[in-house]
């Protein structure tokens, strides 16, 4: 169970930045070359770095699910208590 954590924990932001860098690259070859890359592949490596941020997100959410939990329950007893 270790081995599954370990490569898991080493991707730890590295998905929404690898989403970035993608993203930059296409718009530095597009800017100097925009034939280079026809636009079907275009396409396809667009739609594969918004599904690397979208996981990145996610990521990012899951492993902060604790505190966004208490951050949103404060919030809720809070407002309840107002009222």
């Amino acid at each position: 169970m270790t081995l599954p954590k370990n490569i898991y924990d080493k991707t730890k932001g590295q998905k929404t930045t690898a989403a970035t860098v993608i993203w930059l690259l296409m718009q530095v070859v597009n800017s100097v070359k925009p034939d280079a890359i026809p636009a079907e592949v275009q396409i396809t490596i667009y739609n594969i770095a918004e599904v690397l941020a979208a996981i990145g997100l996610l990521d990012k959410a899951w492993r902060n699910r604790e505190k966004i939990i208490h951050f949103l329950t404060r919030k809720i007893w809070k407002r309840e208590k107002d009222s």
